[in-house]
């Protein structure tokens, strides 16, 4: 039940367009900044992408940040402030009763992806790390995430299509 109504919540708000308050103790973003994805993968770490207040497809600034909670980041990307079309890639996926999105995005030899998808009997979210091709992490969230991840928020962000077959594992 509490799924089904945190799953009603973000339709609601993606809809609205209102952006709702995330909890910020499970986020590395900051009290001024948009979650657009956020969730703890371990008892310690958390993954979170933060975006300015006003993102749209030709303004604001989006970053992937990674580490240890409550401390500063331990991997950010990009390093500045910069718009996600120029680093990011996005996707959507279509499954038997339901559906997912993921951004991509790629820093030295490795290529990270952030998803979230939800099936009949499952869901899945979290971020894998890929190098040359395989996988060499999957990092899954220990609870439900924060996300706005999907095709209209793609779009509103102007962020580009992967155009790749990205698989849930």
């Amino acid at each position: 039940m509490i799924r089904y109504s945190l799953v009603l919540l973000l339709t609601l708000t993606l809809q609205t367009g209102e952006v709702t308050a995330a909890p910020k103790a499970r986020s590395h973003c900051l009290a001024q900044e948009r979650v657009i994805f956020s969730c703890p993968t371990s008892r310690t770490k958390v993954v979170s992408i933060c975006s300015s207040p006003a993102l749209t497809a030709t303004s604001g600034t989006m970053q992937y940040r990674f580490g240890l909670q409550g401390q500063k980041p331990e991997f950010v990307f990009p390093q500045g402030p910069d718009h996600p079309k120029k680093h990011f890639r996005s996707g959507t996926l279509m499954y038997s009763g339901g559906g997912g999105a993921y951004l991509e995005f790629s820093s030295n030899d490795y290529k990270y992806v952030i998803f979230t998808g939800i099936g009949k009997g499952w869901e899945k979210e979290g971020v894998v790390v890929n190098k040359d091709g395989k996988q060499v992490a999957l990092l899954r969230c220990q609870s439900p995430a924060v996300s706005e991840l999907g095709p209209e928020f793609f779009e509103h962000a102007g962020i580009p299509d992967a155009g790749d077959n990205f698989e849930i594992p």
